[in-house]
């Protein structure tokens, strides 16, 4: 989308994303991880009465977030009332279908489900094409938040049969008086200010784009963001979120030692990964790519950008280590160091390099956070 989308609307499409990210996190307030840790030694009936309790919780959230989201699509992203109703639909939609997957992590029957979060994300760009193709005209933001709400909305009607279907009640069992929704916002508090803290240090770079640079300029970076965060979400899918469950139980177990070879060994596999797809980025010539993608693209822009989420997953392997041990204000006090700096550097280098400026500063902010947290995680024994 962000390549076959005029300029400008590339950099609204940008917009848009980083706001349905923002709106999936604070709806989702962090409660995986307690969800998580209470999941480990449950039942599959108990773990689905937790399930459901979080979803209602969810609900809520939505409901209060709504609005103000609304709000900054009109008066900030310059979407007209009826582009932002569809990405108001959208943006419900795809928080469901993200709490799926991480709901998948540590209830692996609802996995199933997945196929049809992927099967909606293969249908958007392909609704969009028939309907070009169909009237014979230029791809356009409108036309694409039509195609992925359309998508959304089937999609969902089927996700909530399936999960419907996987459901594991014990009819009259109560979740428990610490799933009620107030309870829930005092267990994950602090696991959201950590994780608001992290949102930010991974958008500050957007923000900061799409308030000092022009919407074509955000554009030409979104279109490099987003093929660098490609890679991110592939190796947190791949790598980070297939081993959490497993560091969560030998911290359990109080075996710290498994814990730290675990993370060691997808360190090594993950940054052995990363130096080969950085030297491919590096090798690409532009003038051989199609005229539309090498007017705008900046190899050395897609490296650096590869190479500040790396560094960030590093980080983040030190992170599941001290959520896991309990040690969750090592985390948030390593993010406040690290994301303080970051924008500082952010605002400075941008200003005045501009794009290169900004990639310039993401790499040094996750450099400083991967440093910072890692001696966090070396105190703990």
């Amino acid at each position: 989308m962000v390549y076959l989308l005029p300029l400008r609307a590339s950099g609204q499409f940008g917009l848009i994303v980083m706001l349905l990210s923002f709106f999936v996190f604070l709806c989702g307030f962090e409660r995986i991880v307690d969800l998580q840790r209470r999941a480990a030694a449950a039942s599959e009936a108990r773990t689905d009465r937790l399930i459901v309790a979080t979803l209602r919780f969810y609900v809520v959230n939505q409901a209060l977030l709504l609005p103000p989201l609304g709000a900054l699509l009109l008066a900030w992203v310059g979407l007209t009332p009826a582009e932002v109703a569809l990405t108001l639909v959208i943006a419900v939609i795809e928080h469901f279908c993200n709490e799926v997957y991480r709901i998948s992590i540590f209830a692996p029957r609802y996995g199933a489900l997945l196929w049809v979060v992927f099967a909606k994300n293969l249908a958007v760009p392909a609704l969009a094409a028939a309907a070009v193709l169909a009237g014979g005209l230029a791809l356009d933001l409108a036309t694409v938040l039509w195609a992925w709400a359309v998508a959304s909305v089937v999609a969902f009607a089927i996700l909530a049969s399936g999960f419907a279907r996987r459901l594991r009640l014990v009819p009259g069992e109560p979740a428990g008086a610490e799933m009620r929704v107030a309870r829930q916002y005092r267990a994950s508090l602090t696991h959201f200010i950590i994780g608001l803290v992290a949102l930010f240090s991974i958008q500050v770079d957007r923000l900061i784009v799409g308030s000092l640079l022009t919407l074509e300029l955000s554009g030409v970076y979104f279109r490099h963001l987003f093929l660098a965060a490609a890679v991110y979400q592939v190796t947190t899918v791949a790598s980070h979120n297939r081993i959490v469950l497993r560091v969560f139980q030998a911290l359990h177990a109080s075996d710290a030692a498994a814990a730290r070879r675990l993370i060691r060994r997808e360190l090594r596999r993950v940054l052995a990964a990363a130096a080969l797809i950085i030297a491919a980025i590096l090798l690409v010539d532009p003038r051989h790519l199609p005229h539309a993608a090498a007017a705008t693209f900046l190899p050395v822009i897609l490296a650096g950008l590869v190479l500040a989420f790396v560094l960030r997953l590093a980080a983040e392997y030190h992170s599941v280590f001290l959520n896991g041990a309990h040690r969750e204000a090592d985390v948030l006090r390593s993010q406040v160091l690290a994301v303080t700096l970051s924008a500082g550097v952010n605002v400075l280098l941008t200003s005045v390099y501009g794009l290169h400026g900004t990639v310039t500063a993401m790499a040094i902010g996750a450099a400083a956070y991967l440093l910072i947290i890692g001696a966090y995680a070396r105190r703990v024994r």
